[in-house]
């Protein structure tokens, strides 16, 4: 017999620490490991490693086994839910939700996954009963922002953050809220931040999070990037002397705003866009999403791309796709707001990466596609470099490719909140998977990688020479900076189109 407590499992599932609950599991006695509890347990362990097939056996072990059957329901919900089954999941939150006791939570859910599926009217209906509730929970305001943000309601996007204000809750994420501020004047833009921060109580508790706080803090910088944003659409569509006299005009601070370029060099970055005549498609419109995909083209080429942590390309996604248009590629734009490296797929997009690899595939043969190229930047790098190999791609180009984050390999001087997320890869995947190194070795096919990286940069240079010693790798050096961007020098070199180019 074992000493192993039940306790001690609920607590390793409450901390996300389902390794340990599976181990405190094996160690117990045969028939406790059949008990109902316990299979319900290894489920919720499974489901935490997104091991959605195992989860989903020993659930149905935990039925068979006799398991409350509303226990048994709500688990069923929430496993096809995090295995993006929504179609699977809506009859099973529809069940919940008919119940006279419903949980607010759950409501919320099936809300959400009516968004997912697109049934706006049942979304927002849904998200409503949640947010008049008596402690509405603060996410319904956020998703009745989204919905109204997706039907170009501006007047009900205004209204769900009055509503949250009465409610006395929390707000809207920021990037939703900062995207309606864009395309308001500037006079607007910035009532509607001092309405919105000066809402709240003074006594009111708030934490980190909490949406006053963010627009305390972002008030200041909001119209420099309202400004910027401007200029750059502007540029894109060729009203370069509009885009300039924005630039003129304002004092935009080089920072992340304006892609760490000098004020004084916009000018040149805006002039070396892709004209609009010179593009062989529309560039892509940027909605935030996980997914993008541009027109098709008749060159036949299909460029896969693969964002960073920061979710861009270390430029804007339509800046680089504006290069894409001018060479006549098609572009596939991939986000992992998983925060994983792709290393488990996209969760919206299918429950693995397998599953993942054919959306992707399926996308490719809608395009017309004969010859793929994979590009990565930072830490997309990881998904350009593994599915550039299983998707066959003749070229695979990483700008400022991140290429092992072996916790034993980095330097200690990385900063902390990063070290953080380097904690956390570390413990979900395994040693393999998270060095790209023995991934291209073992690989049948070996496509060639040219890899970018900036001469003076600590990070960008030890990744680049980890997988120097690989013959089918090409490190390309980009002189006198210093930066984690290797994608906006090139771009002021005027070489860029030559990098993203597949030759013939």
């Amino acid at each position: 017999m074992s000493n192993v407590k039940f306790k001690e499992i609920q607590d390793a599932l409450t901390a996300k620490e389902p390794e340990q609950a599976i181990d405190y599991l094996g160690k117990l006695d045969t028939e406790s490991q059949n008990s109902p509890r316990a299979l319900l347990a290894f489920f919720r362990a499974k489901l935490q490693l997104r091991s959605f097939d195992e989860a989903r056996t020993f659930l149905d072990r935990a039925e068979a086994a006799g398991a409350h059957a509303q226990t048994v329901l709500v688990w069923r919900a929430a496993l096809e839910r995090a295995a993006g089954n929504f179609s699977d999941a809506l009859p099973l939150y529809e069940q919940l939700a008919s119940n006279d006791d419903v949980k607010l939570n759950h409501l919320l859910q099936l809300a959400q996954i009516y968004y997912k599926l697109e049934r706006l009217g049942d979304a927002k209906k849904t998200a409503n009963r949640v947010a008049l509730a008596n402690e509405p929970l603060p996410a319904a305001f956020n998703l009745l922002f989204s919905i109204a943000w997706h039907e170009n309601d501006e007047a009900g996007a205004l209204k769900s953050i009055d509503d949250a204000i009465k409610a006395g809750v929390a707000f809207p994420g920021f990037p939703q809220l900062h995207q309606l501020l864009t395309f308001q004047s500037t006079h607007q833009a910035n009532e509607m931040v001092r309405k919105v921060a000066k809402a709240w109580p003074e006594d009111t508790e708030i934490d980190d999070t909490s949406f006053r706080l963010k627009l305390i803090k972002k008030l200041d910088k909001q119209q420099p990037q309202q400004l910027f944003d401007r200029a750059l659409q502007f540029a894109l569509s060729g009203q370069l002397g509009q885009a300039k006299e924005i630039i003129k005009t304002s004092n935009l601070p080089p920072n992340g705003i304006t892609l760490g370029i000098k004020n004084s060099e916009l000018e040149k970055f805006f002039e070396l866009l892709p004209k609009p005549e010179a593009r062989q498609r529309p560039i892509v419109k940027d909605d935030g999403s996980e997914l993008l995909v541009s027109d098709k083209t008749a060159s036949g080429i299909t460029v896969v791309v693969f964002t960073g942590l920061a979710d861009k390309v270390m430029v804007n996604i339509p800046v680089l796709d504006a290069y894409f248009a001018k060479l006549g590629y098609a572009a596939i734009y991939l986000r992992d707001f998983e925060r994983k490296l792709y290393l488990n797929g996209i969760s919206s997009l299918a429950p693995d990466r397998s599953g993942t690899l054919s959306v992707i595939e399926d996308k490719l043969a809608r395009l017309n596609t004969k010859r793929v190229i994979c590009y990565g930047s930072s830490g997309g790098s990881f998904g350009a470099l593994r599915y550039g190999i299983e998707l066959q791609a003749e070229k695979i180009i990483c700008f400022s490719g991140i290429t092992n984050i072996q916790l034993p390999f980095l330097p200690m001087s990385i900063p902390h909140n990063t070290r953080g997320f380097l904690k956390r890869m570390n413990k979900l995947f395994s040693d393999v998977e998270l060095d790209t190194l023995p991934w291209i070795q073992s690989a049948r096919v070996k496509p060639p990688i040219d890899l970018w990286y900036c001469e003076h940069s600590k990070i960008d240079c030890l990744h680049a020479e980890h997988l120097k010693p690989l013959p089918q790798v090409q490190l390309h050096k980009v002189l006198n900076n210093d930066t984690h961007n290797s994608v906006v020098p090139v771009i002021m070199s005027g070489e860029i189109e030559n990098a993203l180019r597949l030759d013939k």
